[in-house]
């Protein structure tokens, strides 16, 4: 059963969409190193360019999220959900992603560095 979200996460969240539509004028970059947001439920959520390094994504749902240009390195995205994502230009360097499902993500021009792709669940089971 998925977490629910920290009301200091959703405010992230709600500056990171603002910094992104202002063109960095307003808002603040999500800034999420090393945090944990295991058995969350983000689908949809919009975090391009964020930063999450080492972040705990375990059993997190990210199905249909912008993650365009983020910083995912030595990120834990075991059992993670996230079918249809949108990972372009995103940096997975060292990324753990065991038994995460990536049916129909877009990895175009992603740094995938030391990732174990081809063992992910690349299918569309359910989360």
């Amino acid at each position: 059963m998925p977490k629910s979200i920290p009301s200091e996460l959703k405010k992230c969240i709600a500056d990171h969409r603002l910094w992104l539509e202002s063109h960095g004028e307003q808002g603040h970059r999500a800034v999420l190193n090393g945090f944990d947001l295991s058995d969350l439920d983000l689908q949809g959520v919009k975090l391009e360019d964020a930063q999450l390094r080492g972040a705990d994504l375990s059993r997190i749902q990210l199905r249909a999220a912008d993650l365009t240009g983020a910083d995912l390195v030595d990120c834990c995205l075991e059992n993670a959900g996230l079918q249809w994502a949108n990972l372009a230009g995103a940096n997975m360097a060292m990324c753990n992603t065991t038994d995460a499902r990536f049916y129909q993500c877009d990895f175009s021009g992603a740094k995938l560095v030391q990732v174990d792709l081809p063992t992910a669940n690349h299918d569309d089971n359910s989360a």
